[in-house]
């Protein structure tokens, strides 16, 4: 429901509703039951990075992704349909990239501290193409670019909520958004870019803070 209603609100006048039985389930942090893990609380969340300087791609936010990724593995997710619940892994998050540039450099990262094997196996990385239709318990998304004004295919296509609205839905349970604290800090050119601009700052104003010094030194 905390994920949902955000973006019910800002792209379905409201009329989106969570089933009901997904209110039986839970993400906590062990067996012990104790609720202070990452992403325990459903909804959506964004991190600011300190990102400058990049249009397309963003090593800064490939090791957030990381971090955000070791915080989340280990925890406990409960369906409600079960007897207990089972203990996530990779095969339980998705990293969703804006670019297939961020896309190439979030994997490699993820290879190179063993998230992802040398045969492509372990976290699922890829644009919001190839996870239409996917979910998984957490979605993490990599905005990549410094400031949308200056992204390589216009700030209507990185903010665009179609996009976002696809992106952060492949959650189940929470969904996260690594992006720069300068991304929608510019002045629109368009009409479209502007309505990207209201959808991107509508969404993220909704989401809880996870503090990047925190993460990053997790």
């Amino acid at each position: 429901h905390q994920l949902c209603e955000p973006l019910s609100d800002l792209f379905y006048d409201g009329k989106l509703a969570a089933v009901e039985a997904n209110k039986g389930r839970s993400l906590t942090a062990g067996q012990d039951g104790d609720e202070t893990g990452l992403f325990s609380e459903p909804g959506l969340y964004v991190c600011e990075v300190p990102n400058t300087g990049a249009r397309v791609r963003s090593l800064v936010e490939a090791q957030v992704v990381e971090q955000a990724i070791r915080g989340f593995l280990g925890q406990v997710w409960d369906t409600g349909d079960t007897d207990g619940g089972v203990t996530v892994t990779v095969d339980d998050v998705i990293v969703v990239a804006a670019y297939n540039a961020q896309v190439d450099t979030i994997t490699e990262h993820l290879k190179a501290v063993g998230l992802i094997d040398e045969e492509g196996h372990g976290v699922r990385v890829g644009t919001v193409d190839k996870f239409q239709g996917q979910q998984a318990v957490v979605s993490i998304v990599s905005m990549a670019a410094s400031n949308a004004g200056l992204s390589s295919r216009g700030a209507d296509f990185l903010l665009s909520g179609n996009r976002l609205n696809v992106a952060v839905s492949r959650g189940k349970h929470a969904a996260l958004v690594v992006a720069s604290g300068e991304l929608p800090r510019f002045v629109p050119r368009t009409v479209s870019e502007a309505v990207a601009l209201s959808s991107y700052v509508g969404l993220m104003g909704s989401a809880r803070r996870v503090d990047f010094n925190t993460l990053a030194s997790a």
